[in-house]
């Protein structure tokens, strides 16, 4: 115990008590859930390039100095969210991939999961829509991320691109996930597979070329009544869709 000196001081006067051990582990307590937090907000900062907060030429150097000063790279919040489920989410910056390639070299665990059954390559299909996502997809692959896992509601991560990724890179990062072994006609819990998800929910300007894809890739167009899906979805290209599965279910 690094207090054991003083409790043995020879005065009684110099001496601390068990009441100044229980005031000062809780000091230390307090410090460290302080330091946890800071290691969630840089995580959480979603363009570092323009933060006030922690400039970028520092981001990193201060995940680092907190990791050495005891705070747990692991270490999760009430809902059960970690540094780099946070990175994840709300980092679209070019300095993404560095970021993630420290948090594994400091010791994350890659396949960790959320309460809602979350893991990294879930948050950053669902979240990410920048120039960045294949690389980060990539990323995850070659650190091991098990690419068929599935959240609480039986979605994966093609589930939850489709269903909410409207960037430019949808359509590759669709291939790419299919290529790793993605079943292209998996289904969630509720019996949705990634193209009956994106129907309904997906606007994108790339929709079209994603729905082909899809289809090209085996997605079986039989039991999706697409018309009632696209009833809740925005795009103008009802009509062209609409011949699309008429088209793939004459096949």
């Amino acid at each position: 115990m690094i207090w054991l000196p003083e409790m043995l001081k020879n005065e009684a006067a110099d001496r601390i008590s068990s009441s100044n051990i229980v005031e000062r582990l809780k000091s230390e307590k307090d410090k460290l859930s302080e330091k946890e937090k800071e290691l969630f907000e840089l995580c959480k900062i979603r363009y570092p390039a323009t933060s006030t907060i922690f400039p970028p030429v520092n981001q990193n150097e201060k995940l680092k100095t907190l990791i050495q000063h005891g705070v747990d790279v692991n270490k999760k919040d009430n809902y059960g969210t970690n540094a780099l489920h946070y990175l994840c989410c709300n980092n679209s910056s070019e300095r993404l991939i560095d970021t993630m390639k420290l948090l594994i070299q400091l010791g994350i665990d890659v396949n960790e999961k959320n309460n809602y059954g979350y893991n990294a390559l879930h948050l950053v299909c669902q979240f990410n829509s920048s120039e960045g996502l294949i690389d980060a997809i990539n990323l995850l692959i070659q650190l091991g991320i098990n690419v068929n896992e599935k959240n609480n509601q039986g979605n994966n991560a093609l589930h939850l691109l489709c269903r909410y990724n409207s960037g430019e890179r949808l359509i590759d990062a669709i291939n790419l996930l299919i290529q790793i072994g993605i079943n292209v006609n998996e289904k969630s819990n509720y019996g949705n597979n990634a193209l009956n998800l994106l129907c309904r929910y997906n606007s994108c300007e790339e929709l079209i070329d994603a729905i082909k894809l899809l289809i090209q890739l085996g997605s079986d167009v039989n039991g999706i009544d697409v018309r009632s899906l696209l009833r809740e979805n925005e795009t103008r290209n009802f009509y062209e869709i609409i011949k699309l599965f008429d088209e793939a279910s004459l096949t």
